[in-house]
């Protein structure tokens, strides 16, 4: 169950990274004025402008993938016994795809 609960805080940490960027980034699109009446390609290219500005290539490593788990362990250690967090499984390893690659 301590596990399930990791898991399950580890998740939400997560998503709320992404969706923190995502948010920056609709918001950026919606309240300029260029993007609502432009052509589709117009309106492609500052989308786009954006993303580069909003939108970092790798949210997860930015945060930093020790913060995000610690996170998730604090989560966990508000619901289980302190003791119960040695137990946990390494979760780093499930990061280990992540990697920054060259726009250029």
């Amino acid at each position: 169950m301590v596990e399930q609960t990791f898991w399950q805080a580890l998740d939400r940490v997560r998503i709320r990274i992404h969706q923190d960027f995502i948010r920056k980034y609709m918001h950026a699109v919606k309240h300029d004025p260029r993007v609502k009446n432009s052509p589709l390609d117009v309106q492609h290219r500052l989308r786009i402008e954006h993303a580069l500005e909003w939108l970092p290539q790798c949210p997860i490593l930015d945060f930093g993938i020790a913060t995000l788990i610690d996170e998730a362990k604090m989560a966990t250690e508000r619901l289980h016994s302190p003791e119960w967090i040695d137990f946990l499984p390494d979760a780093t390893k499930h990061f280990c795809g992540l990697k920054r690659i060259s726009l250029s």
